[in-house]
């Protein structure tokens, strides 16, 4: 089963435990109700943004609301911190902010090979890596 008909499944399923017609979770969410229904049947996926709000609506985590994990409901939505299965249903924006921040990584790893590599050329002890 795809990652897209288990989400549309556990929106449905929030979506009826809440009682909430699809009608009302679009408008709630700024959509139309086609959108949910393209949701609910894995046709479609939300945005980011989408699932925080939905998220807020059902009054569930996001880990509950893709994964269906209500253990961690006390998680926070804007929680930062993101698995690899979740960055496949981020936006592109924050796919971007995503990747900043790797290669932020990267560039400090990067000047401390150049340190290295100058303290090599003059003689200095290799000390990179311990």
């Amino acid at each position: 089963m795809s990652d897209k008909v288990v989400l549309g499944q556990m929106i449905k399923k929030l979506r009826k435990e809440k009682r909430i017609t699809q009608e009302a979770l679009a408008e709630k969410l700024g959509l139309k109700q086609s959108a949910i229904t393209g949701y609910e049947t894995g046709v479609s996926s939300p945005s980011f943004d989408g699932l925080v709000k939905m998220a807020d609506v059902f009054e569930v985590s996001l880990d509950h609301l893709v994964y269906g994990h209500p253990e961690n409901d006390h998680i926070s939505t804007s929680d930062n911190h993101k698995t690899d299965e979740q960055i496949r249903y981020v936006s592109k924006d924050e796919q971007i902010s995503i990747l900043i921040k790797d290669l932020s990584l990267r560039m400090d790893e990067l000047q401390e090979c150049k340190a290295e590599v100058k303290r090599l050329k003059n003689g200095g002890p290799a000390v990179y890596g311990k």
